[in-house]
């Protein structure tokens, strides 16, 4: 694992190098990939779970457009039940407002393609971070994100799931803050988003993959507390920026537990192979049950949807695996533990099953959902080794007479890349057109609100003829976590307020809202005012107290002729956005002071132009020395100014050499007599247990420095081949261990030289 990824990170610098080529193409495979259902314009998917959330989305869409009020509460299903803290609702995702100009059906579909463009855009970074190039760079976004496995997840409607697409970017910002803490906040914010839009698979299978990638990082080096210290950072910020979905959703968790009932859920090893490997648009993958389980959704023994690879992805993989086992067998372990996980309970000792002794984790079900982290492993590894395969075709040495053979091992990748997006095309064009797609059915809207007994089909009919249902889609809300009395209460209601006595006066309503019940009352002796609705204990009214009664939301009133406002309270949802803004302060705040205390390197001290308005480069930077002969040629101007570029690095390099000769503690290479150096690196040697707090410390005042480089023998290459221990060659070691490179190039300046040299004394006058 930290071979083929940690090791392999690219400079966070130029992750956008190559993306206004890169990032458009991906868009528009992206707009291919969902063409099916975007040509469909305001039809919508009959699948079930589509048809749950377009209720979600218009329930919220009519608190918003129609009443002007948040969507706290939905009246129109199940007798009344939360609406954002729902843990389901992404009500605010950025991405929501899409639904309010375009209209439910049509925004849903903006929805989701704003998300398959999110995680293309982090697909494509994800592979620069990961030192891909070419071909691999395209394939890592298009296996992953332009996947089947999503096309299966779009059928059903699953809108929870896209919060997947984030999946790239959380990845991304852990890797990156290796290096960089500033990731943590990417990280954070890729958290934040899955939070806000209700992911409640995406963020728990997220962290669980996360936790094994650290796993893996600390069995190989106990040591590496930073990798722990990260993920904690990105959870925790992420879920404090995402306070107002969080808070309100917690305590309705707490009030509405959900218990999952499923004690057999698992598959067998060959289903999980036929989910990789069968081209179906079936979503279920069967091994024994009967067609009473089936119907009864008890989610046993079967697979939700396929996570077909493909053979270039499979194949490539599985090559690396088989060829490269030193270099990807922390991935496969990694792979080996994911696959264990969805194939679900097989007994206490599987991961699944000591998954779900966790909390949160033990609410979820369907262990399938853990092969998108399969299906993301196998496409990670399948684009490393392309890339590796790419640059071993490149620089093939053939004869000059076999030049068109030379030609065709450099398109090789290139096909290989374009056979994976022309057959995932195909396969999810057949996916995505295998459920219909009908446009809604014109309605009646009534003046009032009104609850009948009969069920709505589909929900989001009950919003647009404004009349409310007793049905629930989710067994979750049919009973609302309480008895199953409440039901029978609800449906002997024949109005939507009633007095619990009826000789005690009357009552009836005056103005009605999702969110806010206005009543007029007429009370001869105090009594109790009974709504058709849930309790639920963010109700409060302007008078009287509420109460529950039995499950149902009750008032109990003083005697007397009033107006009284029941009102869903929105002071969660106020805490929460209090928290998310003193957290996005406190972050503001501390980025700012952490700029001003490092003078050096932004401006014009000791970073370098690029020859583009508005960047700049590192102020030391090692690129890539694998070149083709098309982009060394573009190096032949330079060659004229090797002499006035190796004087001034000389030049530089002696003022270094005075002032650091004088400083007790440091030492350096010396140039041999009668030679010319080339003066590619500057090097210091520093006290060995000095050398990393010097890196740190330089690196806060903005002296970008490295280690270049460590004893060859201690990489692990070395280490397993060659079984090679660190102390078999001392002088080398000992090198590697206290050497530090400063910035040295052409174009420093004397003020930036200046400045290092003062640095480099303040570090060490604290030794």
């Amino acid at each position: 694992m930290e071979t083929q990824s940690h090791a392999r990170i690219a400079e966070p610098f130029r992750f956008w190098e190559r993306a206004p080529v890169a990032l458009p193409v991906l868009g528009a495979l992206g707009i291919v990939y969902y063409l099916p259902h975007l040509l469909a314009g305001s039809r919508a998917s009959t699948a079930l779970d589509w048809q749950y959330f377009q209720y979600l989305f218009e329930a919220a869409r009519e608190s918003i457009v129609r009443y002007g009020q948040f969507p706290a509460w939905t009246p129109w299903s199940c007798g009344g039940y939360v609406l954002h803290a729902n843990p389901q609702t992404p009500l605010l995702s950025p991405f929501f407002f899409l639904i309010l100009p375009f209209g439910t059906v049509v925004g849903m579909k903006l929805y989701v393609l704003a998300h398959i463009l999110v995680g293309l855009g982090g697909g494509y970074v994800l592979g620069r971070v990961l030192g891909l190039r070419g071909p691999a760079l395209y394939l890592l976004p298009l296996g992953f994100c332009l996947g089947a496995r999503f096309a299966w997840i779009l059928q059903g409607g699953q809108f929870t799931m896209l919060g997947f697409y984030y999946l790239p970017w959380a990845f991304t910002a852990f890797l990156g803050a290796q290096r960089r803490g500033r990731f943590v906040l990417l990280g954070a914010a890729s958290f934040g988003l899955m939070f806000l839009e209700g992911a409640t698979y995406a963020v728990p299978l997220t962290l669980y993959f996360l936790s094994l990638y650290v796993l893996g990082l600390l069995l190989h080096n106990p040591r590496n507390g930073r990798a722990v210290v990260t993920l904690v950072a990105m959870v925790g910020l992420g879920a404090l920026l995402a306070a107002p979905k969080l808070v309100p959703t917690a305590v309705a968790w707490l009030d509405l537990p959900r218990h999952v009932a499923s004690e057999d859920d698992h598959i067998l090893l060959g289903t999980l192979l036929r989910m990789l490997l069968e081209r179906r648009t079936s979503p279920i993958f069967v091994d024994r049950h009967s067609a009473a389980d089936l119907a009864d959704l008890r989610y046993r023994w079967w697979g939700e949807y396929g996570a077909y690879l493909g053979p270039v992805l499979l194949g490539l993989a599985l090559v690396a695996f088989a060829r490269r086992y030193h270099d990807y067998k922390r991935w496969l372990w990694l792979l080996v533990v994911l696959g264990a996980t969805a194939i679900g309970m097989h007994g206490w000792f599987m991961p699944y099953e000591l998954l779900r002794r966790l909390p949160v984790y033990a609410d979820l079900r369907v262990p399938t959902r853990h092969m998108m982290l399969v299906v993301f492993v196998f496409v990670i590894v399948a684009s490393l080794f392309l890339d590796e395969l790419t640059l071993r075709l490149r620089s093939a040495a053939l004869p000059s007479r076999w030049s068109r053979a030379r030609r065709l091992l450099r398109v090789l990748p290139w096909t290989a890349c374009a056979f994976v997006a022309v057959d995932m095309s195909i396969f999810v064009a057949q996916v995505l057109g295998a459920i219909p797609q009908v446009a809604p059915r014109s309605v009646e809207r009534t003046a009032e609100f009104r609850r009948g007994t009969n069920p709505c089909q589909p929900f989001e009919a009950c919003v647009r003829m404004n009349v409310g249902t007793l049905g629930c889609y989710d067994p979750l809300f049919e009973v609302n976590g309480h008895p199953r009395a409440i039901d029978q209460r609800l449906y002997a209601m024949t109005r939507e307020v009633a007095l619990a006595q009826h000789a005690a006066g009357s009552v009836r309503v005056t103005r009605w809202s999702p969110n806010r019940i206005d009543l007029a009352v007429d009370l001869s002796a105090p009594t109790r005012v009974l709504v058709r609705s849930n309790f639920d204990n963010q109700w409060i009214a302007s008078a009287g107290r509420v109460v529950e009664d039995g499950g149902l939301l009750a008032l109990d009133l003083p005697a007397g002729r009033s107006s009284v406002r029941l009102e869903y309270s929105l002071r969660l949802v106020v805490v929460g956005a209090i928290v998310s803004a003193a957290t996005l302060l406190v972050l503001i705040v501390s980025s700012l002071l952490r700029r001003r205390s490092q003078p050096g390197c932004p401006g014009s001290t000791l970073a370098r132009p690029s020859g583009r308005r508005g960047h700049s480069r590192p102020c030391l930077r090692v690129p890539f020395a694998r070149k083709t002969l098309c982009q060394a040629s573009s190096l032949l101007p330079q060659l004229s100014k090797l002499a006035a570029y190796l004087a001034r690095r000389e030049a530089v390099c002696a003022r270094y050499e005075a002032a650091f000769d004088a400083i007790a503690g440091l030492s350096r290479p010396r140039v041999a007599p009668h030679t010319v150096s080339a003066r590619h690196l500057f090097t210091l040697w520093v006290p060995t247990d000095q050398r990393d707090g010097f890196l740190c410390q330089l690196g806060e005042r903005g002296v970008g420095c490295a280690v270049n480089y460590r004893a060859v023998h201690t990489l692990r290459y070395y280490r397993e081949r060659l079984d090679l221990a660190p102390e078999s060659l001392p002088h080398a070691l000992g090198i590697g261990n206290r050497t530090v490179t400063l910035p040295l190039y052409a174009s420093l300046t004397d003020d930036a030289v200046d400045y290092v040299i003062d640095a480099v004394r303040a570090v060490a006058a604290t030794w």
